[in-house]
C-alpha cells in the first residue's frame, strides 16, 4: 500500500510534465496520439533569382494556398508535426536535400553553371529538409541558385 502512495505523485508529475511540455510547442497531443495543429506559414520558392509562384493544392487538412502560404489545419490525423515533405507530397512535388520538383543540385542557373538547393527557415539555413517538422510562425523559403 506505501509503494501505491509513494508512485501515485511521481505519476501525476510524469503526466503533468507531458501535459506542460506538449502545451509548450503549440501542439496538443490527444487521447489517441494525434497532433492537433493550426498552421499557416508563408513560403516562397526563388529559382535562379526568379520567385516562381506553385499553383496552390491540397485538401481540407493541408496543403498550399493562392496566397502562397502552407497551411494544417488541426483536424489533421498524424502521430507527428507535419513535415515539408507531407505538405509537397499532397501537390505530388518531389522534394529532399537535393531536388524540388525539377530543380536538383548540380543542375545550372544561367549565373551559375552548378546550382545548390537551399532551405531557409526564418532565415536561416537549415539542413532538415524535407523532414523539417513544420510549427507557426516560421517564413520557409527555397532557394535553388
Amino acid at each position: 500500500m506505501k509503494k501505491i502512495i509513494f508512485l501515485t505523485p511521481i505519476l501525476i508529475l510524469m503526466l503533468g510534465l507531458a501535459f506542460f511540455k506538449s502545451n509548450i510547442t503549440g501542439q496538443t497531443v490527444t487521447q489517441e496520439n494525434v497532433i492537433d495543429v493550426n498552421i499557416k506559414t508563408p513560403f516562397s520558392l526563388i529559382v535562379c533569382d526568379h520567385k516562381i509562384l506553385l499553383t496552390p493544392f491540397g485538401n481540407e487538412e493541408m496543403g498550399l494556398n493562392e496566397k502562397q502560404e502552407i497551411y494544417v489545419k488541426k483536424t489533421v490525423n498524424l502521430k507527428k508535426p507535419p513535415t515539408l515533405k507531407d505538405i509537397f507530397n499532397i501537390g505530388g512535388i518531389y522534394f529532399d536535400t537535393f531536388c524540388i520538383g525539377p530543380y536538383c543540385a548540380g543542375d545550372s542557373c544561367p549565373n551559375n553553371p552548378r546550382s545548390d538547393l537551399i532551405l531557409l527557415v526564418n532565415g536561416a539555413e537549415n539542413k532538415e529538409y524535407e523532414k523539417h517538422a513544420l510549427t507557426q510562425n516560421e517564413i520557409i523559403q527555397i532557394r535553388f541558385e
